[in-house]
């Protein structure tokens, strides 16, 4: 893959913790982002801070603009040297190409939704005048939806 560092992975689940998840970063921490439908540069999961190794996400950075909101529990999230406490409620936006990653220094469980943006999405809306009446997202979005939904079937 030609991609290398830091990998957020190890063996299967561990009992009571949900199952591990990787996160390629290579040498200069950026992060590659493997979007849930191809077609549109939007990447969203729901996880745990258990799913990666000591509840500490690879310190990482992308061009994507990224949304974390806490669903239940704590976590601390660092960007760009600062770091916040997020609780349940709680989110934040980090902007494009800030190192950032979310812990728990005390190991205790915490879940959020993350959503990945590509900035090449909000260009591309951006430079049709028909996504302010709401007409271009409208088609879009279905439409990659559906040869996702295909492609699972």
């Amino acid at each position: 893959m030609g991609h290398f560092g830091a990998q957020a992975a190890r063996p299967g689940p561990e009992p009571g913790r949900a199952g591990r998840k990787t996160i390629i970063v290579s040498s200069d921490l950026s992060e590659r982002i493997d979007y849930n439908i191809p077609d549109l540069p939007i990447y969203a999961r729901r996880d745990a801070l258990s799913s990666f190794p000591d509840y500490r996400c690879p310190c990482h950075w992308h061009r994507d603009l990224e949304f974390i909101h806490v669903i239940s529990g704590q976590m601390q999230y660092f960007v760009n040297g600062a770091i916040v406490t997020l609780e349940a409620g709680n989110g934040l936006v980090v902007n494009s190409s800030r190192l950032h990653y979310g812990f728990s220094p005390q190991q205790r469980q915490c879940w959020f939704i993350c959503v990945v943006v590509g900035p090449e999405l909000l260009e591309r809306l951006g430079a049709d005048e028909r996504v302010f009446d709401g007409e271009l997202l409208h088609q879009r979005v279905p439409t990659a939806a559906r040869r996702h939904s295909a492609r699972l079937a």
